[in-house]
């Protein structure tokens, strides 16, 4: 099976998706409707800080797996997606 590109509107759709699926919503409906219960999408909140790890490490696997990427760049990768795309984690979740 070939790998699909970084770039690829069909690596955002996988990726956007599974961060939204606790919310009942997908990358198809953020496009057409950015806001979900009025609040743009990627203003939403993970559940704990916990979540967030689960998410990153998901998509830490399915970058291995699934997408043409350069290897030693995959937690540069990783960090754009959360800061372009990632949901917030709660401040009041956050260990000091």
């Amino acid at each position: 099976m070939a790998k699909i590109k970084l770039d690829s509107e069909e690596f955002l759709k996988v990726a956007v998706t599974h961060m939204l699926r606790e919310y009942d919503v997908d990358y198809d409906y953020v496009v057409k409707h950015p806001s979900i219960k009025g609040v743009l999408w990627c203003h939403y909140y993970w559940d704990t800080p916990e979540t967030k790890k689960e998410y990153l490490s998901w998509l830490r696997n399915y970058l291995k797996v699934n997408v043409n990427y350069k290897p030693h760049n995959i937690e540069n990768v990783i960090s754009s997606i959360d800061t372009m795309w990632g949901l917030k984690v709660y401040k009041n979740d956050i260990k000091k």
